[in-house]
């Protein structure tokens, strides 16, 4: 339960995951959620990136935490052939949270949640699916952008998602991190 919550550790210098490619390329559709504590803002940190740079290409997603140095923020990417990008203000860390990052690279639709708000950006994110890459999580390519914080939970879903599903899933998230519930 919350009380005593489990989590991945990440100390802001050089811990990371990757995964092996994934496949999504048959969509354009993606919807993501985690739950998150973000213990610095010192720099700009990723928690979670499909592709080795989010910045240089395309069919790509990503949330970083924050996404420049003193940065107070949450951020999503949604791209396609361009970016849609969102960020979140007011949310110095420490601070713990439950993200949802959904992106519609046809419609674009690039929105973050935090604890359930959702805030949108409709900027052209061009044309295409997702591609096929590896996801990254903690660091940017196990690289750069070291993310400093803790991670309760990890959800990728190449898909649209209802919104039934999506506070549900989302209710799920939150028991699963320090503040127990939406």
């Amino acid at each position: 339960g919350a009380a005593f919550p489990q989590y991945l550790s990440f100390d802001g210098t050089d811990d990371s995951l990757l995964t092996a490619s994934v496949d999504f390329t048959g969509t354009d559709k993606m919807t993501v959620f985690s739950g998150v504590s973000k213990l610095s803002d010192a720099a700009a940190a990723v928690v979670a990136e499909l592709s080795a740079s989010s910045a240089s290409n395309s069919g790509v997603f990503a949330i970083f935490a924050p996404s420049a140095t003193a940065g107070a923020d949450f951020y999503w990417r949604s791209a396609g052939t361009t970016q849609g990008n969102i960020s979140t203000v007011g949310n110095a860390a420490p601070i713990t949270r439950v993200l949802t990052g959904i992106g519609s690279i046809a419609d674009d639709v690039a929105t973050l949640c935090l604890n359930g708000v959702a805030a949108t950006n409709t900027d052209n994110q061009g044309t295409g699916n997702y591609g096929n890459y590896p996801l990254f999580i903690g660091r940017r390519n196990n690289a750069t952008l070291p993310f400093n914080g803790r991670i309760y939970s990890l959800i990728v879903r190449g898909a649209a998602t209802l919104p039934s599903e999506i506070t549900s899933t989302e209710q799920w998230v939150a028991a699963k991190t320090p503040l127990g519930s939406l």
